[in-house]
């Protein structure tokens, strides 16, 4: 009946995630793992209703597991309300990562070219 239940509910990305949550709280994984494994899951979903900010700060399974619950929720129920604000503080977060991204490698080619010349 477990088994039937897990295949039931692994017929779409969330229940996959509930699945794989389900498995985790049997054989415990590292969170970073945890977290990892569900946003490759659940990549389409989380972008749309603006979830991943919450997954990837959350600090155990049960905060991943609201997560989930949550998509499901706004995918089943309705009730989701897109926030410019949020869509905005996201942008900018990338932006930002981007440019400390940039800086990084410009210190490493700078680091390179110092080591040639010693």
């Amino acid at each position: 009946k477990e088994d039937r239940d897990r295949r039931q509910r692994s017929e779409d990305r969330l229940g996959l995630a509930l699945e794989y949550l389900d498995l985790v709280r049997e054989h415990p994984v590292k969170h970073s793992s945890v977290i990892f494994h569900v946003r490759r899951i659940c990549r389409s979903e989380l972008a749309e209703y603006q979830l991943m900010h919450e997954l990837v700060t959350s600090t155990d399974l049960d905060a991943v597991v609201d997560v989930v619950l949550a998509m499901r929720r706004f995918r089943d129920d309705g009730g989701y309300v897109f926030d410019p604000e949020k869509d905005q503080k996201i942008k900018e977060a990338a932006a930002r990562k981007r440019e400390e991204e940039g800086k990084r490698k410009a210190f490493e080619e700078r680091m390179v070219r110092k080591a040639k010349r010693e």
